[in-house]
């Protein structure tokens, strides 16, 4: 009887390992996804910021030099 007790133990270690490995998969993939949402998002934000300056009919430097100038006066 023990014996059927000690197997008992060793399926439900061996289910909980699985489980962990799943869920670490899951876990990987949804890493993956948020670097890749986080990524789409900085290059949309660039491409904005890129189109302001663009817009702004001054260079990057120009503005760069405006944006430093102000927030050492505050």
């Amino acid at each position: 009887m023990p014996r059927a007790t000690l197997k008992s133990y060793d399926d439900q270690i061996k289910e909980i390992d699985n489980k962990i490995v799943q869920l670490q998969e899951r876990i990987n993939q949804l890493n993956n996804r948020k670097k890749a949402l986080l990524a789409s998002k900085e290059k949309e934000e660039m491409e904005a910021l890129y189109q302001f300056v663009k817009a702004s009919g001054k260079t990057p430097a120009e503005l760069l030099a405006a944006l430093t100038a102000s927030t050492s006066s505050a």
